[in-house]
């Protein structure tokens, strides 16, 4: 059986977590009448940290040659601002976040795995919708390009990998399949 245009079309969800002042007014002590005066003021200070993902790309796997399985990856950057650890979570269109394409009311699912850093040696299997904690990798700075846009300032250093198993393409029917992958950084 073969099939048309295979494209998972990825998309980034942004988690940003912004800065804070905090001003503690009780503390403040006032200073006396007289020649010179002196008070003082508590000032505090809390800087949350922040993270973005870069330079995903979208996967498409073409026309499926009626053996083996569908399988790409991409190395991507992560940056974030004071931290290295991180919490990652992939979440696909389906019910309970289930990682699917589909072709009208057909539906094929497919496996997303993870690197903390680039290449696909050491990834592991990644469960929609669930949290993967403790996660570590330096921290990348990165450039604010304008708008919704930035670029990494540093290599690539991290993987997302793909897989669309070889029993689900035979038990698919014919279709052009389509499905967004959302990817979750949020910095520890």
């Amino acid at each position: 059986m073969k099939f048309g245009k295979l494209k998972q079309t990825s998309s980034i969800l942004l988690t940003l977590l912004t800065a804070s002042l905090v001003y503690k007014a009780t503390a403040a002590v006032d200073g006396v009448l007289s020649s010179s005066s002196n008070g003082s003021s508590d000032v505090t200070f809390a800087l949350g940290v922040s993270g973005v993902i870069v330079d995903l790309r979208d996967f498409s796997f073409g026309t499926w040659s009626g053996a083996g399985e569908f399988r790409d990856n991409d190395d991507l950057c992560i940056g974030t601002t004071g931290t290295a650890e991180y919490i990652i979570r992939a979440d696909g269109q389906g019910a309970g976040n289930d990682f699917i394409l589909t072709s009208g009311a057909n539906e094929i699912n497919y496996r997303v795995f993870w690197n903390d850093t680039i290449g696909t040696a050491g990834n592991f299997e990644l469960t929609s919708g669930v949290q993967t904690t403790n996660m570590t990798n330096p921290p990348n700075t990165f450039n604010w390009l304008g708008g919704l846009s930035y670029e990494c300032v540093g290599d690539r250093d991290a993987n997302v990998e793909i897989v669309i198993d070889e029993s689900e393409l035979q038990s698919a029917q014919i279709g052009a399949y389509i499905g967004t992958l959302t990817l979750t950084m949020v910095p520890q």
